[in-house]
């Protein structure tokens, strides 16, 4: 069985907000800043090459996937239409 011997990531709670806050012009440090806030407690390292393959793949085209957290789309999807952001508007609705 493959996922037993699998050690759990200081990360693996952290990707969706990590996810989302790589944006160009956002650093590493200040998503780092940020997970600290929130209680992240591994090194700015791991957090640095694991934002750096994110934007590789950027980089290469295999970024077509959508990372939302459980705690967003939930937000989305009990939001009234009139409230969501026209840019993530289209996520959800048909014009």
């Amino acid at each position: 069985m493959q996922g037993e011997n699998q050690r759990q990531s200081m990360l693996d709670s952290y990707r969706d907000r990590i996810h989302e806050a790589v944006q160009p012009g956002v650093t590493a440090k200040e998503i780092y800043d940020d997970l600290v806030s929130k209680g992240y407690r591994g090194s700015f390292s791991l957090v640095s090459h694991y934002i750096a393959d994110i934007r590789k793949q950027k980089r290469k085209g295999h970024s077509n996937k959508l990372y939302l957290s459980r705690k967003k789309l939930h937000q989305w999807l009990w939001k009234p239409s009139q409230e969501i952001k026209k840019r993530t508007k289209w996520l959800f609705l048909d014009d």
